[in-house]
């Protein structure tokens, strides 16, 4: 049977049983390891997307005032005519590089997908199903952002999940999720879901593709509010101009777009934690993820790195 099927079948209550019972032969020890890598994983995501907002706002306060110079000299020897040829230029330019890059994208997927086509098929999988839970579809109603119709329609557009908080969490949740799995993977039923194995397997990959379709599903969601769907306001801030709703709805979007389009990927010989006594990283390292342990190089605490399984 296809995982997914597994997934939205009978065999949900299976699934859910086999976890349960994992986490029951799970030592205390390594649940708490997990628990602390969750903290860290929270904390990691919410500081990466404040790190964009301020790079953001300093690029564009950079960009402002360079733009005032530019508009003062023009103004000062009225010479509008060369201010409008360099304005085409920077626009014709910034068309190529993009441009450029999307072809450079393009024949990198082409490349992976000739490759390795079963794993291109898993990632992309991973990445749309991620998307379709951030966005609701297509049409951006539904998904993560709407969970708060579940306290009702008086608290729909609520800051807490129409924004980059929401990103925030569900990250954490889908990295902290098969974290445990692959903690707990060892102590599952000798009889269970293949589903797990392929978790456990491809730990890394799974998470950061899910991560990354959520926060554009997110991203998505919050440009179809602003913009198409522009006459919501958020419930739960001050008053203000239809107009603040939607720059706010707006920002929102362009954070955690940059976040995930950003979003740091671990590889070979990275450093995926850090630890000060042994016992700590080895409760990390031995979680059945791809790590191993060495001294850091300050010479105090532990390092636990990254080595992929496949490799």
């Amino acid at each position: 049977m296809h995982d997914l099927d597994e997934i939205t079948t009978d065999r949900r209550d299976e699934l859910l049983q086999e976890l349960l019972i994992a986490i029951d032969r799970t030592s205390v020890e390594d649940l708490s390891g997990w628990g602390k890598r969750t903290g860290y994983v929270l904390v990691g995501s919410a500081s990466r997307r404040v790190n964009n907002i301020a790079t953001a706002a300093t690029a564009v306060g950079k960009v402002i005032q360079e733009e005032l110079f530019l508009v003062l000299a023009v103004a000062t020897k009225n010479r509008w005519s060369d201010y409008a040829a360099l304005r085409k230029n920077t626009v014709s330019t910034a068309v190529n590089k993009a441009y450029e890059k999307s072809r450079s994208i393009a024949q990198k997927l082409k490349t992976y997908s000739l490759n390795d086509p079963s794993a291109a098929a898993r990632d992309f999988a991973a990445f749309v199903i991620g998307f379709y839970v951030g966005s609701g579809g297509v049409d951006g109603d539904g998904g993560v952002p709407d969970l708060d119709l579940v306290m009702g329609i008086g608290e729909h557009r609520s800051i807490f999940t129409h924004s980059i908080i929401a990103g925030v969490a569900i990250e954490t949740l889908i990295v902290s999720f098969v974290d445990l799995v692959s903690t707990i993977h060892v102590n599952l039923p000798e009889r269970h879901s293949s589903l797990w194995d392929r978790i456990q397997t491809n730990t890394l990959d799974i998470g950061d593709l899910l991560g990354r379709g959520v926060s554009t599903g997110i991203a998505y969601h919050l440009v179809v509010d602003a913009t198409i769907d522009g006459a919501g306001t958020y419930v739960d801030l001050p008053s203000m101009p239809q107009e603040g709703h939607q720059i706010i709805g707006a920002a929102n979007a362009v954070v955690e777009a940059v976040d995930a389009a950003k979003r740091p990927k671990l590889n070979y010989g990275d450093i995926v934690a850090r630890y000060a006594t042994f016992g700590e990283a080895a409760a990390h390292a031995k979680s059945g993820g791809p790590f191993k342990i060495n001294r850091s190089a300050s010479g105090s605490g532990f390092d636990i790195i990254y080595v992929p399984k496949r490799l």
